[in-house]
């Protein structure tokens, strides 16, 4: 995964625990390295707060489910980059963590709210780390 051509990015308890070289590319960091650590909400773009939290919210509420959605990040560049990602529940570290499969988006940036309407039910995305263990999906 490391070196693929997708990029891969695990979130456990707000912060990126693994990305890979592709992820770095999107970011415009100079290594994957630079991402280890660092919170989520340090590349998330204040108008896409509202998206990415509604997307961690309906994943904890059905965690078998893939949620996908368009985000525009913070790069390292100051730029900000527009992403289409993929997001599932997943463990890392025996931890429920979120796994983001992204790439650059076509088209132009959503701004302002989300595009669901309202903030109502969403859970802010500082506390998506949190998520019940009652949503962890039955392994047969």
């Amino acid at each position: 995964m490391e070196y693929s051509a997708v990029a891969f990015v695990t979130l456990t308890e707000g912060r990126i625990v693994f990305a890979n070289l592709e992820a770095a590319r999107l970011l415009h960091a100079s290594e994957a390295s630079d991402l280890i650590g660092r919170e989520l909400a340090d590349w998330i773009d204040p108008s896409s707060e509202a998206e990415l939290a509604h997307m961690l919210g309906r994943i904890g509420a059905a965690a078998t489910q893939l949620r996908s959605c368009r985000l525009r990040m913070k790069a390292a560049s100051d730029a900000p980059v527009e992403l289409e990602m993929t997001l599932a529940h997943v463990f890392y570290g025996g931890k429920p963590s979120i796994m983001a499969i992204a790439r650059e988006a076509s088209g132009g940036c959503r701004r302002g709210k989300s595009v669901h309407g309202s903030d109502a039910g969403v859970v802010p995305v500082h506390s998506y780390g949190q998520l019940d263990r009652a949503s962890e999906p039955t392994l047969l």
